[in-house]
């Protein structure tokens, strides 16, 4: 048993170093820039490891809920409703200081100290001061909680510490209760074992070792203390002077607690320190368990810090001038790193750090839609693990999770939006790591994922689709703005990496069919009067909510300049609250609704909270990429400064450090509006990342990697470590404007801001911008071969590839204008030029005759040449 333990953490070991997070030694200064303070009576508090996450609300160190992942996903868990999980606790601690009454430990001044995998929480009060933290192991199913005691008084005196630990675990896909279990102690460790028997639980055994003050007394009988568990649930804590010392017999198993009392006499200026470590395991590996944690956890404990903090700072390089940017893209980073648990022998991405027991697609692939950039190894992982779940068919799995007795596999439906975000970002994939082994390994699935959400595709050239916008919730079938937009994007994705690839059969008949798409949504989604695209209903009715999901038309680029200028400024007017973000849907009026939309009760939230109107993280960055899209760059940046920067967030109303899940966009609510839920989540760090490094300039579309640089105001660089055809090369801006002085790959002078494909920088990216010493390609929707400028004659000429047919267009900023164009092949063009900062944007249109077609440019002193 042991031993299968040990190669299953030798295996998730190797899974981290996998994803780039090294081993090594911690550092303090790193951490200390990393950790942030807050004093909020409010605040609510995820963390965690690959093994274990706590869950705490009100600033509280009481925990509510603890989740573990090996063998399997329990949980311990007292609520009896998500919206009221703030009022049950599973861990708690007392004090009780000389003859006083005990108390619990929530009184007096706190403050709290965050990072992405620790929290410290700091209590003072006249006569005393104590701090509890929670840390978490490596390669290691435990975490360690750390609860410490200083008698600031002038006198001698007894302090007791007590902690009380709800030992009945919940299943992870039933949420059943599991209330029998027998204890064993294990004296030489100082350890506590209860002994789960159901078969649901795994079966498993949780272990309480001791590593700190040996205790006074404890229990592990939930009868023995039964009288005192009646609310509130911690009674005796506070009326029980010692604890029986007793165990559950295996032949009489019961409800398991495992609750200590800690004596000292402390003199002024003196502390006790309890140290649990707090850990579960399967059937028969307790012991060891208790006996290798004793010897091991400050060094995993320490390893685990490290990893974090490798990928916060020393993963990918990156400089931004302004420190509340700089401070949240490392604190994405490490939320990245942390938020990945352990599920059947895989480390695997995880949204929250606690509140989730299931891997689902959407959380992986929602977050390697940045990672891409910065950590291909990454989305390789991902993408061959998703590949790994696949049916017979090639069906994309939608979720994979321990149920009751075994492992299931959902898969995803023709209407599911995975199978987009899956082209999606297996097409950027290729583009950053250039990888077609894997590519060509995953086609087939991204090829049926394609089919099946083109069978729900109308005879009105729209994607029909279950569910509002975005949502996994509700039934109501229509056309969708979301998932059209979705499917067009998609679909060239897949055109490029089929190319890529060397399969071209149907490339032209997907390329014609997302046109036709791309002209339903503007024709018979837009509705003119709002400035926004709507959808519609099962009988034919208009949808009369506005939704987040058609923000993703404008940097997608399916709309004209006209018409994503007035789809943001309806976001603007109608969705945007300017304190905490963008509303997830307008009207708040699915309460009334459920009949309508065949909810499940009241699924959706009272009006602005969760679906309903509330603030979700990636709806901020959907509005700040299409901000940046429409040329509104400052204003992208200073949207993110203020609704996903920690700093935003925590000077917000009702704000905290967090990356949510959601706020409540309430403002008639003094009391909730703008509270988080969910406050470390695996979105929205990776939609910040994604969203910041945009607006910077690091972009691209279904063909090419590009560079539209930007510097907000105040800045003068900005330099990132970005993936390129599988090379690592920096990235780095300098100067002031718009548009681009000079390029230079590798330390050569290079007319495109594209990236070429064959002859791709490996090292290093420098950009100046300014006036242009010369024209340079700005975008471009075939694959870039090679650019060249002729100084003599004064040529831009461009070699670019695609299939026969592609119609293709390509951006070009000048410092003169465009006198003539012309195709080597002799095929038609149309080019137009229109005056951009002190230059020329000129867009040239042509149809491939040949797969590769030689572009040349001339350029003079006015477009009537």
């Amino acid at each position: 048993m042991l031993g299968q333990m040990r190669y299953c953490r030798l295996a998730v070991l190797l899974a981290l170093a996998h994803l780039g997070l090294g081993y090594g030694p911690s550092d303090t200064r790193m951490e200390s820039q990393l950790t942030v303070h807050t004093d909020i009576p409010h605040a609510q508090v995820e963390v965690g490891g690959p093994y274990a996450g706590i869950e705490a609300h009100h600033s509280s160190p009481l925990l509510t809920r603890i989740s573990f992942f090996y063998p399997v996903a329990n949980s311990l868990d007292n609520s009896e409703d998500y919206w009221t999980r703030d009022t049950s606790r599973v861990f708690l601690i007392a004090l009780k200081e000389g003859d006083n009454k005990p108390q619990l430990l929530e009184t007096g001044q706190r403050l709290i100290s965050l990072t992405p995998y620790s929290v410290s929480y700091r209590h003072e009060a006249t006569s005393w001061e104590a701090e509890v933290s929670y840390e978490f192991c490596l390669g290691e199913p435990a975490l360690l909680a750390t609860i410490t005691l200083k008698n600031k008084s002038a006198r001698t005196e007894q302090f007791d510490l007590r902690t009380h630990l709800d030992a009945a675990l919940r299943t992870s896909h039933t949420y059943e209760r599991k209330e029998k279990a027998w204890t064993e102690l294990d004296a030489r460790e100082r350890a506590l074992l209860v002994h789960h028997l159901d078969p649901e639980t795994g079966p498993a055994e949780l272990i309480v070792v001791n590593v700190g003050a040996e205790p006074h007394s404890f229990a592990t009988d939930g009868r023995d203390i039964a009288t005192t568990l009646a609310p509130p649930p911690s009674r005796w804590l506070t009326e029980i002077d010692s604890l029986p010392c007793t165990l559950l017999p295996e032949a009489n198993p019961g409800p398991p607690v495992v609750a200590f009392i800690y004596r000292a006499q402390l003199r002024p200026e003196e502390a006790i320190t309890v140290k649990q470590l707090v850990g579960i395991c399967a059937a028969g590996e307790g012991r060891a368990l208790a006996q290798h944690l004793r010897r091991t956890y400050e060094r995993e404990v320490a390893a685990y810090r490290a990893h974090v903090l490798q990928e916060s700072f020393r993963g990918t390089a990156l400089r931004i001038q302004e420190p509340g940017a700089l401070h949240t893209a490392r604190w994405a980073r490490g939320v990245l790193a942390a938020n990945a648990h352990y599920l059947a022998g895989h480390i695997l991405p995880m949204p929250c750090p606690a509140e989730y027991n299931f891997f689902f697609t959407h959380d992986a692939l929602l977050t390697d839609v940045a990672a891409c950039r910065f950590n291909p190894a990454r989305v390789r992982r991902d993408l061959l693990y998703l590949a790994s779940l696949k049916d017979s068919l090639n069906t994309l799995p939608h979720a994979y999770y321990w149920k009751d007795h075994r492992y299931v596999t959902e898969l995803a439906g023709p209407d599911n939006w995975n199978h987009l975000w899956f082209i999606i970002v297996a097409g950027r994939y290729f583009k950053h790591s250039a990888d077609r082994r894997t590519m060509a390994e995953l086609l087939p699935l991204l090829t049926r994922s394609l089919h099946l959400v083109l069978t729900n595709c109308g005879e009105d050239d729209l994607v029909w689709a279950y569910r509002p916008d975005w949502w996994d919730i509700g039934s109501n079938y229509g056309p969708r703005a979301y998932m059209t937009i979705l499917t067009v994007a998609a679909m060239r994705e897949f055109i490029h990496l089929s190319w890529g690839l060397g399969q071209k059969d149907s490339l032209m008949r997907y390329e014609q069919l997302s046109t036709r798409m791309e002209r339903a949504l503007k024709e018979r989604l837009w509705d003119d009067e709002r400035g926004y695209l709507m959808d519609y209903l099962q009988d034919g009715k208009p949808d009369p909510h506005l939704y987040t999901g058609p923000l993703l038309a404008v940097p997608f680029g399916l709309l004209d300049g006209a018409k994503a200028e007035r789809l943001v400024a309806t976001a603007r007017r109608v969705l945007v609250d300017q304190n905490i973000g963008v509303l997830n849907a307008y009207p708040p009026d699915f309460d009334q609704l459920v009949e309508e939309f065949r909810f499940h009760g009241n699924e959706a939230g009272t009006p602005y909270h969760y679906l309903n109107g509330g603030v979700w993280p990636h709806g901020n960055a959907w509005y700040a990429l299409a901000l940046n899209a429409v040329g509104a760059k400052q204003e992208a940046y200073d949207f993110l400064a203020k609704t996903m920067s920690l700093h935003g967030v925590m000077t917000s109303p009702n704000g905290q450090p967090a990356m949510y899940e959601y706020r409540c966009g309430d403002p008639s609510d003094s009391l909730r509006y703008g509270q988080v839920d969910k406050p470390q989540f695996l979105w929205a760090a990776a939609w910040y990342l994604e969203a910041l490094l945009s607006v910077y300039g690091l972009t691209g579309n279904a063909w090419n990697l590009s560079i539209d640089p930007f510097l907000p105001l105040g800045q003068s660089e900005f330099a990132s470590d970005w993936f390129v055809a599988g090379n690592k090369v920096l990235v780095s801006i300098r100067g002031q404007g718009p548009v681009i002085r000079r390029l230079r790959f590798d330390g050569h002078d290079y007319p495109s801001a594209v990236i070429p494909h064959k002859s791709a920088p490996r090292r290093r990216v420098n950009v100046e911008l300014g006036r242009p010493q010369h024209p340079y390609l700005a975008a471009a929707n075939s694959a870039l071969v090679s650019a060249r400028w002729e100084e003599r004659g004064g040529r831009l000429e461009l070699l670019l590839a695609a299939f026969p047919r592609h119609r293709s267009a390509v951006v070009v900023i000048s410092p003169w204008p465009l006198v003539k164009a012309s195709l080597a092949s002799g095929g038609w063009l149309h080019w137009d030029c229109e005056p951009v900062a002190g230059a020329h944007r000129v867009t040239v249109v042509f149809a491939h005759q040949e797969e590769e077609e030689q572009l040349v440019l001339s350029f003079g002193r006015n477009c009537s040449e």
